[in-house]
């Protein structure tokens, strides 16, 4: 899709599973949110940390990258396998994005679109015969958003990609979470690895593990979230996941991610595939005419009405202000219509009348 004369690319292994879990020994469960001057000192070091991992992701500034998403869903009695596969493009300094996405399985309900944005209009083509002019931003609230590299590797990311849980609203908003919504345990140095400990909120019931390579940049490679059990008043494995990184161009990007959520049964295996860093595009691959729409298709503007979308062309057909005025015809035709009809009615409902007072 991006026109350049070489290819990267990382060999990933086909047997990635996403059968990771959550390590409750790697916790020490009878510890407590810090006070008082050994919490300040790890709400700075924490900054710290999260400082030098946002100078690292934002070293990327556009790319095009392929993904291979395979989702489980259910129980071990019924589950339902997704595979979806896609292409994105996007430069974040021109405001660009394209997406193109297939979902394989379940065949049944096999999905496929073409998602261009710039920062004046969006457009959405489902390959179904339908093309939508829209503001941009529309993918967000769609059921498979844009992957935001950034929040690779550093958040719950089955539930996010999921719609389940808050939209990555950036770095500024991941401080918050820890620092002031979460209550820090501590901080801790092992291995090369860095470890911020925090329980998700004052109520001290959900508690994470984020762990970062200091040695690449501080990529983030796991987060861990136990839970407890108020019942059976123990703590419990909650979700799990790993990512993989590799070296391109210099910046340490996302190879796979494997997801695991213990309830609802839920697993999430991501595997990247980067065909371009920090290159320049075509821009023409931005445009509404890089889609080509077969004829037939209907084009609905979805920004001209604040509550519905308008159609506003037929590929192949009348369009413009001749499709529009064609339409004020049919309309004024059924007008006319059924003012005749609606006299027909009266004058004859009179003539009814008439006649029987007549008779009587």
């Amino acid at each position: 899709m991006v026109r350049c004369g070489w290819l990267i690319a990382f060999t990933l292994a086909m047997g990635f599973s996403t059968e990771v879990k959550a390590d409750l020994s790697s916790f020490d469960l009878k510890a407590t949110p810090a006070k008082g001057a050994v919490l300040d000192k790890l709400k700075s070091d924490v900054e710290v940390v999260i400082a030098a991992l946002q100078a690292s992701r934002e070293q990327l500034r556009r790319a095009h990258f392929k993904l291979t998403d395979y989702r489980v869903e259910g129980t071990d009695s019924s589950q339902v396998v997704f595979d979806i596969e896609s292409s994105t493009s996007f430069d974040r300094d021109k405001h660009l994005l394209r997406v193109e996405c297939h979902r394989t399985r379940p065949t049944p309900l096999a999905l496929k679109f073409t998602y261009i944005e710039n920062s004046k209009q969006a457009f959405f083509y489902n390959h179904q015969g339908i093309f939508n002019i829209l503001n941009p931003g529309y993918l967000k609230s769609h059921d498979y958003p844009p992957i935001n590299i950034d929040h690779i590797g550093i958040g719950l990311y089955y539930n996010y990609l999921l719609r389940g849980q808050q939209d990555w609203q950036g770095f500024d908003f991941l401080k918050k979470i820890i620092l002031e919504q979460g209550r820090l345990v501590g901080l801790y140095h092992k291995n090369r690895n860095v470890i911020i400990d925090y329980f998700a909120d004052e109520s001290q019931l959900v508690r994470f593990q984020v762990t970062l390579d200091e040695s690449r940049d501080f990529v983030p490679l796991s987060v861990e979230v136990i839970s407890f059990d108020k019942t059976l008043k123990v703590w419990r494995e909650e979700q799990s996941t790993k990512t993989t990184w590799g070296k391109v161009e210099g910046i340490w990007l996302p190879e796979t991610l494997a997801s695991t959520l213990d309830f609802p049964p839920r697993q999430l295996a991501l595997r990247f595939q980067w065909l371009s860093v920090n290159k320049e595009f075509d821009e023409t691959l931005f445009t509404r005419e890089s889609i080509s729409l077969p004829k037939g298709t209907y084009i609905a503007d979805s920004t001209l009405k604040p509550d519905r979308s308008v159609l506003v062309e037929i590929v192949g057909r009348p369009t413009g202000s001749d499709y529009l005025n064609l339409k004020k015809r049919r309309s004024s035709s059924s007008r006319r219509w059924l003012l005749g009809t609606s006299t027909g009615i009266l004058i004859f409902a009179a003539y009814v009348i008439v006649a029987r007072r007549r008779r009587a």
